[in-house]
């Protein structure tokens, strides 16, 4: 039942794309069919072009430090639209004068490691890393951005086992684009 910080990649965003990454539920969620377990030969876009795991800041539980952007904040209903027009919804948000879901009592991203959930352990690619985590109503379409302490970025592993830090600079679609398993896009990973 303990925490972990590296968090499995559930691809793009579930309310607009279903389960695009490596990770998904065994029974259909949030507006996207259930995942069947992945042959190498699924994953169209290139193990070197896929993000498998990335980090991802614990939750505070109940213990921790005053909220900060590493916390999932509520967020209201879900946008619409394309990715990008999505994205800039989220990204148009103050996660400093949004409220903690749960009546503030909602800090466990990472907590139990075995549950398998996006809203506890996954993690997805609509937003780059380090920024607030956005809770739109239903939990399975809560968008859980990678995250670290590394000043400007976060570690990722691709689905080859090779590990890349990314700044959270990165071009917003090329972060997508690795988080998805088969969208054909081309992409340049970080070295």
């Amino acid at each position: 039942m303990g925490w972990t910080n590296y968090h499995c990649n559930a691809g793009s965003w579930v309310h607009l794309n279903g389960w695009d990454g490596l990770f998904g539920p065994a029974y259909d969620a949030g507006g996207g069919t259930k995942k069947e377990a992945l042959k190498f030969a699924e994953i169209t876009d290139g193990l070197s072009n896929t993000a498998a795991f990335a980090e991802v800041v614990n939750g505070a539980g109940t213990t921790g430090p005053a909220p900060s952007v590493y916390d999932c904040y509520e967020f209201g209903g879900a946008p619409g639209g394309p990715i990008p027009t999505a994205r800039m919804a989220f990204q148009a948000q103050d996660w400093k004068t949004a409220s903690i879901p749960w009546s503030g009592g909602w800090r466990y991203r990472g907590y139990p490691w075995t549950e398998g959930t996006v809203w506890r352990n996954w993690y997805n690619h609509l937003l780059p890393p380090n920024q607030a985590c956005w809770r739109p109503g239903d939990w399975w379409k809560i968008v859980s951005p990678a995250g670290s302490y590394h000043p400007g970025g976060a570690n990722f592993a691709l689905a080859d086992g090779s590990v890349r830090f990314v700044p959270e600079t990165i071009d917003a679609d090329v972060w997508t684009a690795i988080g998805t398993r088969s969208g054909g896009e081309p992409v340049e990973v970080p070295e």
